[in-house]
């Protein structure tokens, strides 16, 4: 078994450790990686991400997906009062987006935690009342680097 307290390091085995860290009763590679379940943690550095490489190289950075994004994206809105109802506590304007099988493959190794990688990280959108109230007002929401710029903080997620 290569799990402990919730993290995954290789070997990585399906039965024994993907299916019991995320507690669903699935051994299927493609419902586990693709979050149908919903137990994958999208902030993790480590999940299962769309690319285009089904054994990516020692030196991919396969985590950062196809996209550059890490496997996130910020959720398409149409009005205001969208980025209002989506800034709510949990994904705060952002989706998940998993491998979908084909062309982004799903691979039991993108739940490998590389010992010493682990951080925690957590985000929080908060809008203002007065804000709300505004008309033809904009929320811009930017994670570029972990420093404090004014009243607002950047992040990213850096290559180690």
């Amino acid at each position: 078994m290569a799990h402990s307290n919730g993290k995954i390091t290789a070997p990585v085995g399906i039965d024994a450790d993907i299916a019991p860290v995320l507690g669903v009763g699935s051994y299927d590679l493609g419902y586990l990686c693709s979050n149908a379940h919903g137990k994958i943690n999208p902030w993790a550095r480590y999940k299962p991400v769309r690319y285009e490489s089904l054994a990516p190289g020692e030196n991919e950075k396969w985590w950062q997906g196809w996209d550059g994004n890490c496997g996130i994206m910020p959720k398409r809105i149409s009005s205001y009062q969208d980025s209002v109802n989506w800034a709510n506590g949990s994904m705060n304007g952002w989706e998940y987006t998993p491998p979908t099988g084909g062309k982004f493959p799903f691979r039991a190794l993108d739940f490998d935690v590389p010992a010493g990688t682990t951080k925690e990280m957590e985000i929080t959108v908060s809008v203002s009342s007065q804000l709300v109230q505004a008309k033809n007002a904009k929320l811009w929401v930017s994670l570029n680097s972990a420093s404090y710029i004014g009243s607002s903080i950047f992040m990213v997620a850096l290559d180690q």
